[in-house]
């Protein structure tokens, strides 16, 4: 406990010390007097208590507020120098008394007596204020810095909170384009069986793996290779072409660069889902397209196709409506994404920068 004490005011110690010395030495060898050691205890116990009392009570009162400062601090000086006259004055009867101080008539409560303590006390005073001072801007200091880690503690809370509710809403997004894409692929089954029991078991082979990618869309991470999901779009062109005959099934233009770059799941696979429910695909119709390129340091991707009758699914299709919250989710408003109904097509463009598909990757997000 001491010793834990001794190394907080270490600093405080040694000052103290060394001012005592000086005082003591310099003034003995200056007038050849040096004074009985309790006489210098009991003094400097005095100043010491006088110098932390105003500097840790009396101007903390004083400058409490800023409306009173103009009569606390007159009164902390006055009470403060009267209590340091008057406790030397006690000192000096009690020296006298006990005998240390000899040969001195009954002490008097003098002008001159007076006068030299306050002089040391204004001395002393002055001293006290500049620690004071000095303490009060360190603890501003110390303040500042607290409040600024603070602050940046609340900042990292707050953005670790907003990813995690952006991951929370992101996967909740995923999960209502699953149902959805079961529901379709079902029912592309269901209509095989009656015609082709060969390509309903094709189907059924499909659609199995079009589930694990969707399943595994939810355990993979947040990002997946582009090429990985092209893969699973095909899987699905080939299963809706089990049922449909001689049409026009979307082309994929994607370069081996761009595969291996990485995107959220499920976008480019609820595109092709969405060209095959609301699009036309005769044979004698255009022939849709999926395409992706990098333009001007961006990616771009972009569907195009005949519309199949009155198109609503521009104003109120969920599988749409969630890509484009996904993507403002991960990548904010760097991220653009618009349709539109053009000479009888459908076109929809997203566009990412680049550079956000590898930044925004790392292998600890997709683990």
């Amino acid at each position: 406990m001491i010793s834990k004490w001794i190394r907080k005011y270490k600093i405080h110690l040694i000052v103290w010390g060394i001012f005592i010395s000086y005082e003591t030495i310099v003034i003995g060898l200056v007038y050849g007097v040096f004074g009985n050691p309790l006489t210098y205890f009991l003094h400097y116990i005095i100043i010491v208590c006088f110098f932390y009392a105003c500097a840790d009570i009396g101007f903390p009162f004083a400058f409490e507020t800023k409306s009173s400062i103009w009569w606390k601090l007159p009164f902390i000086f006055i009470i403060s120098l009267t209590m340091y006259v008057v406790l030397h004055y006690l000192a000096d009867l009690t020296l006298v008394y006990i005998g240390v101080v000899k040969g001195e008539p009954p002490l008097r409560f003098s002008y001159q007596f007076v006068l030299k303590n306050l002089y040391r006390g204004s001395y002393f005073l002055g001293f006290s204020t500049g620690y004071y001072l000095l303490k009060m801007r360190d603890f501003e200091r110390s303040d500042r810095e607290r409040l600024r880690q603070e602050n940046f503690e609340n900042l990292l809370k707050q953005q670790k909170m907003e990813k995690e509710l952006s991951l929370t809403q992101n996967a909740l997004l995923k999960a209502q384009i699953n149902p959805h894409f079961l529901f379709n692929t079902l029912d592309f089954v269901y209509h095989s069986i009656p015609f082709n029991p060969q390509e309903a078991a094709n189907a059924i082979i499909y659609l199995s793996r079009m589930m694990r990618y969707a399943i595994d869309a939810n355990k993979q991470g947040e990002f997946t290779k582009i090429g990985e999901e092209i893969k699973h779009v095909q899987t699905l062109l080939d299963l809706y072409s089990l049922r449909k005959k001689n049409i026009n099934l979307p082309v994929i233009n994607c370069s081996p660069k761009i595969a291996t770059l990485h995107l959220i799941p499920l976008v480019i696979l609820t595109l092709a889902e969405n060209m095959i429910k609301h699009g036309y695909f005769s044979s004698s119709g255009d022939k849709p397209s999926i395409t992706l390129e990098i333009i001007s340091e961006n990616l771009v991707i972009k569907t195009k196709n005949m519309i199949n009758g009155e198109v609503k699914h521009i104003e109120s299709g969920a599988g749409l409506k969630n890509i484009a919250n996904r993507l403002k989710i991960i990548y904010g408003d760097k991220a653009s994404f618009h349709y539109w109904k053009e000479d009888g097509h459908f076109v929809l463009i997203i566009t990412i920068p680049e550079n956000l598909l590898d930044k925004f990757f790392s292998p600890s997000l997709n683990s």
